[in-house]
């Protein structure tokens, strides 16, 4: 499902990770389950909390690893986003706006509140930021209204503060705390919130700028870069003239701009790209895993998607090839699994490469 950006984008990483993809050659069983018959196509996505979201001609539902749909398939969409600290997120078509709206359920398909949102944020730190009829607030995991709707735009929480835009100061960023007080104003365009102790800004002027601020909303490293992303294992990715490299909270160049892209740290490392080739860096900014690979992503569960001669497969820390180059599509692990799709069919494998479960395509 396509979201209408209405919230602050986090900068979470470069986007050189997305959706990629593998099929595998060898062969499975495929679950049954009392649902499966009923339906044109089943078409898994990956999982997170336990649970992933299916397609089929009828609606949106949830399976668990099983292969057991456990949410009834009647939902006209589940977001990619759709998992948040024990709480889902499904959407339906409501008539009288004429658009989808989005509505929080738990693991057994029961809605936390009955009130339904034009758009929101995943929840972070047990808050989710919430639009409805043109203004953001913020709900807790019971359903409640915490924060009122009063901000014209607004971002999830991070380290106690989360950025909010209020009507009337002209585009400018401003923090709030968890009790809704202003804790500073900025005269800044855009933030991501506080990772770090630190959180990224952006002016707009004749080009935009990037730097960083404190949870004082002191400018601590100048607005000098051409892009930027969030501290993460004491480093934030920067940008100058085309180059990527890492500064620390002090603004000290740890990694030289040498990179064409790179990412925040995930699971300790990051994912950098030079020469159109893929690899991974320390925080000493140190190569680990030499820059040889056509794609890579993150690791996750302590294994990278990678992609060798045409073929993906998934390696670990040590550049060992865990699962060999044998896919054509394929995704990376969450909650212990990755999904896979082919010609013929989706499904799951497990961390040893083992197909768990298949869905055939209708």
């Amino acid at each position: 499902m396509k979201r209408r950006l209405i919230f602050t984008a986090a900068m979470t990483g470069l986007l050189i990770t997305t959706l990629f993809s593998a099929a595998s050659s060898k062969s499975a069983t495929t679950v049954n389950t009392r649902w499966q018959n009923l339906f044109k196509y089943v078409k898994p996505y990956n999982f997170s909390g336990g649970l992933a979201p299916i397609a089929t001609d009828r609606g949106w539902g949830l399976i668990d690893k099983k292969g057991k749909i456990v949410i009834a398939p009647v939902y006209k969409d589940i977001p990619s986003d759709f998992y948040s600290e024990g709480i889902f997120c499904v959407a339906k078509y409501d008539k009288v706006k004429q658009h989808d709206v989005f509505l929080f359920i738990n693991n057994k398909g029961i809605q936390i509140t009955s009130e339904t949102f034009d758009d929101y944020k995943p929840f972070s730190e047990g808050l989710a930021a919430v639009r409805k009829d043109g203004q953001a607030g913020y709900i807790d995991k019971q359903g409640k209204v915490v924060l009122d709707y009063q901000f014209a735009t607004a971002g999830s929480f991070h380290e106690g503060f989360a950025p909010v835009w209020r009507n009337g100061r002209k585009g400018r960023v401003d923090f709030i705390n968890k009790g809704g007080k202003i804790v500073f104003e900025t005269e800044f365009d855009f933030s991501t919130g506080f990772s770090g102790g630190l959180a990224m800004v952006k002016i707009l002027k004749e080009k935009n700028r990037y730097g960083f601020i404190n949870k004082e909303g002191k400018l601590i490293i100048n607005t000098e870069y051409d892009d930027a992303m969030g501290f993460s294992s004491g480093l934030a990715p920067v940008a100058r003239n085309g180059k990527w490299g890492y500064i620390n909270t002090e603004g000290r160049v740890i990694v030289d701009f040498q990179y064409e892209r790179a990412s925040i740290f995930h699971e300790g490392l990051a994912l950098v790209n030079k020469n159109g080739k893929y690899g991974f860096i320390d925080n000493m900014g140190n190569v680990v895993i030499g820059l040889q690979y056509e794609s890579c992503d993150w690791f996750f569960d302590d294994l990278a998607l990678a992609k060798k001669d045409g073929k993906y497969g998934f390696i670990d820390k040590n550049n060992k090839t865990v699962i060999d180059f044998q896919f054509t599509m394929a995704w990376s692990f969450h909650d212990g699994l990755a999904r896979f799709e082919s010609e013929t069919e989706w499904g799951f494998i497990d961390k040893k490469g083992n197909i768990l479960m298949t869905f055939q395509k209708k």
